[in-house]
């Protein structure tokens, strides 16, 4: 679930809440809804292995050779390592700021179906993609994303599960915190 990823599907998510605040139309909520049963969780994964990694393993999250290239220069990589705070900020935590504060305030909570049957899905369908777009990559590529997948395959495939359920385990606490009876405001 990479940043680059969740901040597409948080966009769109917030887009259709802005449109949806100004031309309140059913088929809009159905969308933003299925949106947000996706950017939610996805956003909550990115931050909760993004910043413990970045803050208290590093070299996990960049590899230490990036610093310089075959020449001996900084790499470009190295130059954008850490992010400067405010742009770290933007990508890594504003967007689940903005999600959750949104469905908090206008959303209102999914129903037992949806939490139950749908989401898992989608926590299972997000983290298969995911799982298979790294490795993908990685064959293309020659190396993982980030160092901390730089282990054998079943090791790789516990990180992919346990951020599955992580996903769905955060969007059913996030619904479960949710006023059952909220009306829908937009």
């Amino acid at each position: 679930m990479s940043t680059p990823h969740s901040l597409f599907v948080s966009f769109l998510t917030t887009a259709l809440a802005l449109q949806e605040a100004a031309l309140p139309l059913a088929p809009l909520t159905a969308v933003r809804r299925m949106l947000a049963i996706v950017s939610v969780p996805m956003s909550m994964v990115v931050f909760a292995i993004y910043w413990p990694l970045v803050l208290f393993a590093p070299s996990l999250m960049a590899p230490a050779d990036m610093a310089v290239d075959e020449q001996g220069h900084p790499s470009p990589a190295a130059l954008m390592f850490p992010l400067p705070l405010g742009i770290d900020l933007g990508l890594h935590a504003v967007p689940v700021i903005i999600l959750l504060t949104d469905w908090a305030v206008y959303g209102k909570r999914y129903s037992r179906f949806e939490a139950t049957r749908v989401a898992p899905l989608i926590a299972i369908a997000m983290g298969c993609s995911y799982g298979t777009w790294v490795e993908w990559c990685a064959s293309a590529n020659g190396a993982f994303p980030y160092p901390f997948l730089n282990i054998l395959f079943v090791g790789r495939l516990s990180i992919y599960a346990t951020a599955t359920l992580f996903a769905f385990s955060a969007f059913r606490w996030v619904n479960s915190m949710h006023p059952a009876s909220r009306a829908i405001t937009r």
